[in-house]
């Protein structure tokens, strides 16, 4: 059966593919979805995976790597970059415990991983 066979014959349910729907909670599940063949697929299983593991690896090291600051254009061909801009010292030293490329680092995984990042901004009296 091609694809426009399906379409043509009632669609994806007459070809035996049931339609997705979004406000069934499987799909949003806190634990994990379940696979076809019946195991509970999390981010810390996938991660025990050596492939995926070294995926998300070298991923994350690319990116942290990369330079990154802050930059300002002087004209449309040349920019200059910015040592002293706010963004640039939070990469630079973004806490006590991480350098920049750790910080990067964690950004890149979380994302990867988890499709999302969540850092906390604690402001001091300066």
């Amino acid at each position: 059966m091609g694809i426009l066979d399906m379409f043509q014959r009632g669609g994806m349910r007459a070809a035996g593919i049931a339609d997705r729907d979004a406000s069934d909670d499987r799909f949003f599940a806190v634990g994990g979805a379940r696979s076809e063949i019946g195991v509970t697929v999390t981010v810390e299983r996938a991660r025990q995976v050596p492939v995926v593991r070294s995926c998300l690896k070298v991923l994350a090291d690319s990116v942290a790597g990369l330079q990154f600051g802050a930059f300002q254009r002087l004209d449309d061909e040349r920019v200059r970059r910015v040592a002293d801009h706010p963004a640039a010292m939070l990469l630079a030293n973004p806490n006590p415990r991480q350098t920049g490329f750790d910080f990067v680092y964690s950004i890149v995984d979380d994302l990867e991983a988890y499709g999302d990042f969540f850092a906390e901004v604690v402001l001091d009296r300066a």
